[in-house]
């Protein structure tokens, strides 16, 4: 029901004497429920249905359940508003749920369990959990279960669930109806597409987050990847830096041309960096859109941990002022902000990836530039046969990129008579991707509320920033999916009461739970003078005494809290349903402006280090790929000396033929050994490359390369008339 009336129920209830739940959501990704009059000794079960789409992004469905509600830094604003939450920070006019977003946290007694059964259609070739250790079997009839390894784990972190899928999946166009009598489809597609020719300039701006809630593991994870970022440009290439805390530390006041020596300066700047302050990601946002793009396009790659209350107010910077700039972000955490690092890539047409600490960052650094590498469509449009009008969920995204997936959620006129296509352009040509014939769901209600999800969060994300005499039809309409089709919006709450035959007389106490310190956070927690709560020199003050009835509590997916105390008799159960709503003696000097903990002096270049990793950051050695990765050299080169001399064109061609028979997935890798080739074969007609031991390496490593399809066309050309020429 509405939210307002649905809370002046609550209190009814409460005032009555009766039992009553309550169940809110404050952020896509922020949920509170509220319990009043519950007697002594009782057990409460709450039953609530979560749903959410999950995609398939380079052959990996990431499932991640939230299982805490990190903190979050939030901005100051020019006006305080008043406190009506149960939060530790007051609300202001930048962030006025600031008091919704919250929860104090603290030791906490309650567990959690999973039991989780799927069927993802074609068969997974591997199940894992970055996240926690698991038990997954697969039945007879191919559903799989998984459970946690233990009995039950401590609420500090999301539970992450990866399958592995086959190189190639089936397109899916389902439709079903729902109990309303209304159609609604679903189509899933995953096309492979080529490799971009265009060889034109790119200006990269990396956004590193350095706040205090990244410290530890994840900013290491953050500078490795961004390090790994650096070797993926090219020599035409422009770039910067910008750290960011409380306050910004660009590497450069603008972006530099790509060199050997202005990579090294940067690599050395980046090792650097330490962490500290809060997460103020607004300004280096502004500064990243505000610069004039020096290529073609300006890629904006963000790496964060998300915990930001402003998320709206980023959002709309970049929706309204992105211009031709597209971000791909990085989630780095335990309890990343998905809803965050999600839109911004949404709605700028770029991409988004998540690191569990843990996880190999390379991997998921390497897709983006595989996407921002490859041909890519856009102005996308979608169609089916037979279904008349088609009401989309949401917006098509700006650009579909090769092995990802796209799909699409509809509200359809009529049953499908065939297949679906998906057009659009590439390369200024038209694209299109046709499916199989359609397909009846088994259960049309769970495509309608999946369609519900996704129309109340263009809803929300549109309503802040619609014409204010537009405001209430807005809010009316996402108040109406809502209730008609049973999924939570930021608009309406689920409400439960259970009249009680003899009336629980007297007041609730009030009890505020508090959450967990998400895993692998080393903020340092104290006690400041002025009664607030110090995190690595944030402060955030303690609620006020004001008497709010609520229980604050994240919940997730199948998840049996075990707090509850054992009771022999019957107990009372509430049911709800829920939405889940990236020269030799030059010296490179470093902008002086930030803090002395940073220790950013000035850098003058020279020789990386071969073999070993680079700073606090460093790799095991163990990891050969990654380690590799960090030591390219600007030009495509590997080894001390970035001159085409007969020690490095052996050493490249090596590193080369390492990658090569790896057995990892070298599409995640093709601009990386381009740039390798490319440089051997230009060396291959030098003094240096006439070493019959150095020519041979060359023509080996290359006649690999084209084996294996990994070229591309500029280098298949030069390859091929550079292997003619040596059979002659």
């Amino acid at each position: 029901m509405e939210r307002e009336t649905a809370k002046k129920e609550y209190g009814k209830a409460i005032l009555e004497g009766d039992s009553a739940a309550l169940f809110e959501s404050h952020r896509p990704n922020v949920f509170q429920m509220s319990l009043g009059q519950i007697g002594a000794g009782e057990q409460v079960d709450i039953e609530i249905g979560y749903i959410c789409e999950m995609k398939v992004s380079g052959g990996e469905m990431r499932l991640s359940t939230p299982m805490v509600v990190a903190p979050r830094y939030i901005p100051a604003g020019e006006k305080d508003l008043e406190k009506t939450g149960t939060g530790i920070v007051s609300p202001n006019d930048r962030v006025p749920d600031a008091d919704k977003i919250t929860p104090p946290v603290g030791p906490t007694s309650y567990k959690a369990e999973a039991e989780i059964t799927f069927d993802i259609g074609c068969g997974a070739e591997a199940i894992s959990s970055p996240s926690h250790s698991i038990n997954a079997v697969e039945d007879d009839l191919g559903w799989i279960k998984v459970s946690f390894a233990g009995e039950s784990v401590k609420m500090d972190r999301d539970f992450v669930l990866v399958a592995q899928f086959p190189k190639t999946r089936p397109e899916r166009f389902l439709y079903g109806k729902a109990g309303t009598g209304e159609y609604f489809s679903y189509i899933s597609v995953k096309p492979e597409l080529p490799e971009a020719e265009d060889e034109a300039a790119r200006e990269y701006i990396f956004l590193i987050d350095v706040s205090g809630s990244m410290s530890g593991v994840k900013l290491d994870e953050a500078k490795t990847a961004l390090k790994i970022c650096l070797r993926n440009l090219s020599e035409r290439d422009f770039f910067n830096i910008i750290a960011f805390e409380s306050s910004m530390h660009p590497f450069m006041k603008a972006s530099v041309e790509y060199t050997q020596a202005t990579l090294e300066a940067a690599t050395r700047w980046v090792d650097a960096l330490s962490s500290m302050g809060g997460t103020e990601i607004l300004e280096p946002v502004k500064s990243a859109l505000a610069e004039k793009c020096r290529g073609s396009e300006k890629i904006v790659i963000l790496i964060t941990d998300g915990e930001v209350g402003n998320e709206s107010e980023i959002i709309s910077l970049v929706k309204s002022r992105g211009g031709n700039s597209r971000f791909f972000t990085v989630g780095v955490d335990t309890a990343v902000n998905s809803y965050f690092i999600n839109a911004l890539a949404e709605v700028s047409g770029g991409a988004s990836e998540f690191v569990h600490p843990g996880e190999p960052v390379d991997e998921k650094i390497m897709r983006h530039f595989s996407r921002i590498g490859c041909a890519r469509v856009e102005n996308i449009s979608v169609s089916a046969d037979g279904a008349g009008g088609m009401e989309l969920a949401g917006d098509l995204p700006k650009s579909l990129f090769s092995g990802d997936d796209f799909s699409v959620l509809a509200r359809i006129a009529s049953k499908p008579s065939g297949a679906a296509a998906v057009k659009g352009t590439m390369n200024g040509a038209a694209w299109q991707y046709a499916t199989r014939n359609a397909e009846e769901a088994e259960d049309g209600g769970m495509l309608a509320r999946l369609w519900a999800m996704q129309r109340i969060k263009q809803l929300e994300e549109y309503e802040p920033d619609c014409n204010p005499d537009r405001r209430p039809s807005v809010t009316a309409g996402i108040i109406e999916i809502s209730v008609k089709y049973g999924v939570l919006s930021k608009h309406t709450a689920f409400f439960a009461r259970i009249t009680r035959e003899n009336k629980l007389s007297g007041m609730p106490e009030t009890v505020v739970v508090p959450v967990e310190m998400p895993a692998k956070w080393e903020m340092d927690l104290a006690q400041a003078p002025s009664g607030g709560l110090i995190m690595n020199n944030i402060a955030l003050h303690y609620m006020s005494p004001a008497p709010v009835s609520g229980i604050t509590k994240a919940f997730s997916s199948n998840m049996k809290f075990n707090n509850m105390k054992d009771v022999d008799d019957d107990h009372d159960k509430f049911e709800f349903e829920l939405n889940d709503s990236d020269a030799d003696d030059e010296k490179i000097c470093c902008e002086k402006s930030a803090p002395s903990s940073i220790r950013l002096n000035e850098i003058c270049c020279s020789p990386l280090p071969t073999g070993k990793g680079i700073g606090r950051g460093a790799v095991d050695g163990s990891d050969e790929l990654k380690r590799l990765l960090m030591i390219q050299n600007a030009d495509g080169s590997f080894g001390r000396s970035a001159a085409k001399t007969s020690e490095s064109l052996k050493e490249t061609a090596e590193t080369v033929i390492k990658f090569v028979d790896s057995g990892e997935d070298l599409n995640l890798y093709r601009k990386i050994l381009n740039k390798s080739v490319k440089l051997l074969l230009a060396g291959a007609g030098t003094t240096a490359g006439d070493a019959a031991d150095v020519r041979a390496l060359i023509r080996f490593a290359v006649e690999k390369c084209m084996k294996l399809n990994i070229l591309n066309q500029t280098n298949k050309e030069a390859a091929e008339k550079f292997l003619r020429s040596e059979v002659k």
